[in-house]
């Protein structure tokens, strides 16, 4: 394909969480329009699936900002470290020729200003909310959306999080709910007999796991033969939060029946369970959620953030107070004992989820953004000109730097 521009995407994972299944979707989508190079820290199974999807990729360690980073000790040399690699980066990036750079989370501050120092202009798509983050991080972390050209978000939720951060933000910033697509291959996880639970999602406080165990002891004690699946692993030099799950369903003395199976394809599993839950403690989007309402399981989710966009109390799932183990496990009970009412729900969310979170829409929003934005690039460079030429296609329309993609 002769493609008109030349996009670098970049992510700072290589697992197939969330984020990291919307980045491989929208790269999908812009590879489709255009050519993509996709810069990834460490090899791993994203990796992988961009490569059987015919993606170019390129493997090289970059900082990223991690939690563990942001204490006193540690913040000097992440930001000595960061500078470095945005030289270098930098360099790169004007070796590739970049017209335009997508970069997916927020947590790689250095492509932004490694960007803006090879003149390349950046579209930052923020996957992240975290209400409860003070405000200094909060402006510290929001702070090189400045310096891009647009800012896509996953939610209006996200949105308001990102505007209080950087209000300048706001009129280059444009919600995209992420789109979610999901196939039944037939394929069923093999299950314990009883009331099947699941929850899928890295093993992190804000994700609630400490909850489900604690909702699934409130099921025995109901007297419910209830299971429940756990499906994800913890963060590098998180593993500690996974030993106190474990820890937790001993003292609860439900430790045959709690699963923590790691990270695998969750699509075997929300086909074969009876309820899905989503007990975050903060959630931006909530992927789990809509696949689980795409897979037509009964859900019950939190009242937080951006799970109250997907689902809405009473008509197409069940919402609960973040952090009640015990309103979780009434949720639970309810939807098992009223299968009518389960089923009704589940059946009104997989098609509000199929109209309002298409994969394909999803990719096209994504695409017309970046490409917008490197329609309006930076001056090239003389050789960079010729090349256009030299293959028959004009330069992109030059405009000025100062104003933003408006939504």
């Amino acid at each position: 394909m002769a493609a008109h521009f030349r996009v670098v995407a970049v992510h700072p994972n290589v697992e197939l969480y969330g984020s990291d299944r919307m980045f491989h979707s929208a790269v999908l989508g812009l590879a489709r329009r255009a050519e993509v190079l996709v810069r990834l820290p460490q090899e791993g199974p994203l990796a992988d699936l961009l490569r059987d999807d015919g993606v170019q990729v390129e493997v090289s360690a970059f900082p990223v900002l991690r939690r563990v980073e942001l204490t006193p000790r540690r913040v000097p040399g992440h930001a000595s470290h960061t500078a470095i690699a945005a030289f270098r980066l930098a360099h790169w990036l004007r070796s590739v020729r970049a017209d335009v750079v997508y970069v997916s989370t927020i947590v790689s501050p250095v492509v932004v200003f490694a960007a803006r120092l090879a003149r390349v202009r950046v579209v930052l798509h923020v996957h992240e909310n975290d209400p409860a983050m003070g405000r200094l991080s909060h402006r510290l972390l929001i702070w090189p959306a400045r310096l891009c050209a647009a800012v896509l978000v996953n939610s209006r939720s996200t949105g308001a999080w990102v505007r209080a951060g950087a209000p300048r933000v706001s009129e280059r910033l444009t919600v995209v709910p992420n789109g979610v697509g999901i196939i039944d291959t037939g394929e069923r996880a093999g299950l314990p007999e009883g009331l099947n639970v699941l929850l899928v999602g890295r093993l992190s406080e804000h994700k609630g796991q400490d909850v489900a165990v604690r909702a699934l002891a409130l099921l025995r004690d109901r007297g419910l033969d209830a299971h429940l699946t756990l499906l994800g692993d913890a963060f590098p030099g998180y593993e500690a939060f996974r030993s106190s799950l474990v820890r937790l369903g001993d003292e609860l003395g439900i430790s045959d029946r709690l699963h923590l199976v790691g990270f695998r394809d969750p699509k075997p599993y929300l086909y074969a369970v009876d309820v899905v839950i989503v007990p975050s403690r903060m959630e931006s989007f909530g992927i789990a959620a809509v696949e689980a309402l795409l897979a037509g399981r009964p859900t019950v989710v939190s009242r937080v953030q951006g799970l109250l966009e997907i689902v809405e109390d009473g008509i197409t799932g069940l919402t609960v107070p973040a952090g009640d183990a015990t309103a979780l496990a009434e949720a639970v009970e309810r939807l098992h004992h009223d299968k009518e009412l389960a089923q009704c729900l589940a059946s009104a969310g997989q098609e509000r989820c199929r109209v309002l979170f298409s994969e394909e829409g999803y990719r096209t929003r994504v695409s017309d953004l970046v490409l917008e934005v490197a329609r309006r690039a930076l001056p090239r460079p003389a050789h960079r000109r010729a090349v256009h030429s030299a293959a028959g296609r004009s330069p992109p329309r030059v405009e000025s730097d100062a104003p933003g993609v408006e939504r």
